[in-house]
């Protein structure tokens, strides 16, 4: 008895690393959308971006925190420091962030416990070719997303 056998083909598609020359311009684009839609005067919090690459996750979100204090003196928004000891306080004590991702609910509690307006929240989600960056402004009184962006990074 003779046994064939034929080689099986996986095609595997690797993820490609997130390029951050590139990220940088998505954001500053990113951020002209969303800063768009937040009325003059808004109190709001940049949270962390969600992303399992500390470095990424810190990029983003200095770099939407930065453009977000410049606007302030165009738009008046108050911009609440994300080292601030109440911030940190805050995720501490309510145990959020232990692992490093919290979701929308939490994020408008934590919005809600620092007394701010809204919240900037996001994430990156991996498809399998390609990383989506998803950026979201949402009330926290209401729980409404005011402006959203996504795009391909």
């Amino acid at each position: 008895m003779f046994a064939l056998i034929l080689p099986i083909l996986i095609t595997c598609t690797t993820l490609q690393p997130i390029k951050v020359d590139n990220l940088a311009n998505i954001i500053i684009e990113a951020h002209g959308e969303l800063v768009s839609e937040i009325p003059d005067g808004t109190k709001l919090a940049v949270l962390d971006i969600q992303h399992n690459d500390p470095f990424v996750v810190d990029f983003i979100t200095n770099e939407l925190m930065k453009l977000t204090i410049k606007t302030r003196r165009t738009k008046g928004i108050k911009v609440i420091e994300r080292d601030d000891y109440t911030l940190q306080l805050i995720l501490k004590e309510q145990g959020f962030q232990a692992s490093g991702f919290i979701d929308d609910r939490e994020a408008v509690r934590i919005g809600y416990m620092l007394g701010v307006d809204m919240i900037i929240v996001g994430k990156i989600i991996n498809n399998k070719k390609y990383h989506i960056l998803n950026i979201r402004v949402v009330n926290v009184e209401s729980s409404e997303v005011i402006a959203s962006f996504n795009k391909q990074i």
